[in-house]
């Protein structure tokens, strides 16, 4: 009864992990069962999938989908939680990096992330914020010109107002005559 159990449990994480698009993998030691309940919470609205999972097993799925065995390794040891990012490989890098959790490693698109690449991934900026950087990059040279363009308009209006004052003094003097 308990292997049918743990093998469905298996079957449930895989299928977890599967759809996953970036995996995490965390040390949780030192959070009571009130806080992980709203970590889990938090990480659910963010549309990540937190499980804590024993080592042997998380190790059997992982080389499943491909890690190799000696890049994860060092990754399982001590209580290891796995957070899976769903809709986003790179995004939960900087959500579980403001969490009380110690991340010990990523996995990402068969590459993993360890001590500085972690680092560097966790301060990556969001996809929205590149895009805007994208667009105010792209809008730079529109706007620049469009402010060119109204000095010149400007410009040529004084211009014109002043030949138009000059022909009036002139119009007014000619009258005096």
């Amino acid at each position: 009864m308990a292997r049918k159990r743990n093998i469905e449990y298996l079957a449930r994480i895989k299928e977890k992990v599967e759809k996953g698009k970036g995996f995490y993998l965390t040390d949780f030691s030192g959070i009571n069962v009130q806080d992980m309940t709203e970590l889990r919470r938090k990480l659910r609205l963010e549309e990540i999938e937190y499980i804590v999972v024993k080592n042997r097993l998380l190790k059997m799925i992982l080389q499943e989908i491909g890690y190799a065995q000696e890049d994860i390794d060092s990754l399982l040891r001590g209580p290891v939680g796995l957070a899976v990012g769903i809709r986003d490989g790179y995004e939960p890098a900087r959500v579980l990096n403001r969490l009380p959790l110690r991340l010990k490693g990523a996995l990402i698109g068969g590459e993993v992330f360890v001590d500085k690449r972690l680092d560097w991934l966790c301060e990556l900026p969001t996809k929205g914020d590149l895009q805007g950087t994208i667009v105010s990059v792209l809008a730079r040279p529109i706007t620049g010109l469009a402010m060119v363009l109204n000095q010149l308009l400007g410009g040529l209006v004084i211009v014109l107002n002043g030949v138009k004052q000059r022909r009036s003094n002139d119009t007014k003097e000619e009258v005096i005559s």
